[in-house]
């Protein structure tokens, strides 16, 4: 991920049929907006089809880096710790790339996000 070095990036695993998911992009819009001229940046990996990502990125203002997939992205989530699949599934990276912390019980708020 040379394109994020020496960022802290938030690599968020979620799905447009995933209610808890949809419920905290907005707080992810919020705050990659007020942080990511001092380092931050958030990826989002979809588990779904890439005609429903890019609908719902459109429909929701997304201004994120998103990727997507199916098998693949469940396969990178697995990576990064997520063996059971859970959505959705949120892991911090420091500047060096180091996974500094895993949130993967419940909606990611942006008061714990700040």
């Amino acid at each position: 991920m040379t394109e994020w070095d020496g960022r802290v990036l938030l690599i968020n695993f979620w799905a447009t049929w995933c209610a808890p998911c949809r419920e905290e992009i907005p707080a992810f819009i919020k705050v990659r907006r007020q942080f990511q001229n001092r380092g931050f940046e958030i990826l989002g990996i979809a588990i779904d089809h890439p005609e429903f990502v890019t609908e719902y990125a459109r429909d929701l203002g997304i201004t994120y880096p998103l990727l997507y997939g199916e098998e693949a992205a469940v396969a990178v989530g697995s990576l990064y710790g997520n063996r059971q699949g859970t959505l959705p599934y949120s892991v911090f990276l420091d500047a060096q790339g180091r996974i500094a912390h895993v949130h993967d019980r419940g909606v990611l708020t942006e008061s714990q996000l700040i």
